[in-house]
């Protein structure tokens, strides 16, 4: 699949159109066009690779066909199981479990 499917299916998955997602990206309407469009599609630069990676949470090697395995659904379905998960808490509890993720992310950003 090439780099304009997969931006575009990607979209898609989030249900937006192509100008919510330039407007979350903060990229022009007509960029991110021609970054999906069939024909003369434009690669997007590294910067915008880079923050497309980040938005719809693949990597670039991903979008840039380097690695088939878009980590998206399986990644997305976990994050969402957990906050059901947690929803279930009583406060209590979920405010532990919080705390308790904040101090692994910060032990792990300091290794």
């Amino acid at each position: 699949m090439k780099i304009n499917e997969k931006l575009k299916t990607l979209r898609q998955s989030k249900n937006l159109t192509q100008n919510e997602a330039a407007k979350l990206l903060e990229i022009s309407l007509s960029s991110y066009q021609k970054y999906e469009r069939e024909k003369n599609s434009i690669t997007p630069s590294l910067e915008a690779l880079i923050k497309l990676a980040n938005f719809y949470h693949v990597t670039t090697d991903y979008l840039l066909g380097r690695n088939d395995n878009d980590n998206h659904s399986s990644s997305k379905n976990l994050v969402d199981e957990t906050i059901k998960e947690l929803e279930k808490l009583p406060p209590k509890y979920r405010e532990i479990f919080l705390d308790l993720l904040k101090k692994m992310v910060e032990a792990e950003n300091t290794n």
